[in-house]
């Protein structure tokens, strides 16, 4: 059977990159699960994603976009660790354990942000790898117009 043939818009890949989900706008961890299904269904010729120059050109373009869940989660770990900090002052008998809370939540939030990082990486290397890409022709943009 012919592999089925998918065009994606440059904003769908970023928010493959991303996480940013569509449906409850907000960023979520969703986007990995559905790339690792994309992968799969690539790898065992079932699917065959379709770029081309300008979506190649507009994703590096707009690389810094697929860092938007890094951020969030930078700036949710920086908000509690000032609130822990705040908090070491009100209850200096617990400073320890609050000290322990803030390592756990800076850990957490360099590990999420590692595999988000490395997820980036894996969208950019199968945009550029894993997918077939087509001429920009005018040929192709009647056709495209058709399906539309």
């Amino acid at each position: 059977m012919a592999a089925h043939k998918i065009f994606l818009d440059t904003n769908n890949w970023i928010y493959l990159s991303n996480g940013f989900n569509v449906l409850s706008k907000e960023h979520d961890d969703l986007h990995l699960k559905i790339f690792d299904i994309i992968e799969k269904r690539v790898d065992d010729g079932f699917l065959t994603f379709l770029v081309n120059d300008i979506i190649l050109e507009e994703f590096d373009r707009n690389k810094i976009r697929t860092e938007d869940k890094i951020k969030k989660i930078q700036d949710k770990a920086n908000g509690y660790d000032n609130t822990l900090k705040a908090m070491k002052v009100f209850s200096r008998e617990q400073a320890d354990q609050i000290e322990d809370l803030r390592k756990n939540i800076s850990n957490a939030a360099r590990d999420k942000i590692d595999i988000q990082r490395k997820h980036i990486e894996r969208v950019g290397f199968f945009l550029k790898n894993k997918t077939k890409k087509i001429d920009i022709t005018a040929a192709n943009k009647i056709k495209a117009a058709e399906m539309a």
